[in-house]
């Protein structure tokens, strides 16, 4: 976005009159200072920044341009390289956990939510604030998965799971014997439940008309 320098100090003023406001006491410049602007639902303040290069090429920014990435996947990765970086601070590495539980939540992927909530247990006050009260419960450890297909040939399975992980599913190739030989099932999913499993297949392949059944992770 291209804009005059005059632009940029109108955009850096909004920011600092919000901030500003009662009950905030904030620097502008760090990531932590956007996670907390977001937990107050001031998105306005937070694009405003963002446009006007406010935390350009800092940590901030990645934080900030992944709250409007309009990519799915590549919004996950931005939070999820921030929960691994340590000069994220606190507020934004659990902000960063709050958006990689909401994602893998609905993907399935029940792994990836637990390892979300241990993070956002690193600062529940905060993370509580985010949720509005309570975090989410640590979801069970015995999961499903949906089988949509198994194949003779480990490359045909492979490749029908590289097309479900590009619509950002969690996806597993799970050799399995059967009458002397060995089938090469895709598995899709990470459910808590079967009946939670089932109702994704219903959503996700019964429409395309394609055969799924649930299966028990671990048997």
């Amino acid at each position: 976005m291209v804009m005059c320098s005059g632009n940029k100090y109108l955009f850096v003023f909004f920011l600092f009159l919000v901030c500003s406001m009662p009950g905030t006491s904030l620097v502008a410049g760090t990531a932590d200072d956007v996670a907390q602007l977001a937990a107050e639902g001031k998105t306005d303040a937070i694009r405003a920044g963002l446009e006007g290069g406010l935390w350009a090429g800092t940590i901030a920014e990645d934080l900030a341009s992944g709250l409007f990435e309009r990519d799915g996947l590549a919004a996950l990765a931005q939070f999820e390289k921030l929960t691994d970086d340590p000069e994220s601070g606190l507020y934004a590495q659990t902000l960063a956990w709050h958006h990689v539980y909401g994602y893998a939540e609905l993907t399935g992927n029940r792994s990836r939510m637990r390892d979300a909530v241990a993070g956002m247990k690193r600062f529940p006050a905060f993370g509580e604030k985010l949720y509005g009260g309570k975090l989410p419960e640590l979801p069970p450890e015995e999961t499903w998965a949906v089988q949509i297909g198994a194949f003779g040939s480990r490359s045909n399975a492979e490749r029908l799971a590289s097309q479900q992980s590009r619509k950002g599913y969690t996806v597993d190739v799970v050799p399995l014997k059967s009458g002397g030989r060995t089938l090469y099932a895709v598995w899709v999913g990470q459910f808590g439940a079967q009946s939670e499993a089932s109702a994704f297949g219903s959503k996700t392949y019964g429409k395309e008309g394609r055969d799924f059944r649930t299966v028990k992770r671990g048997e």
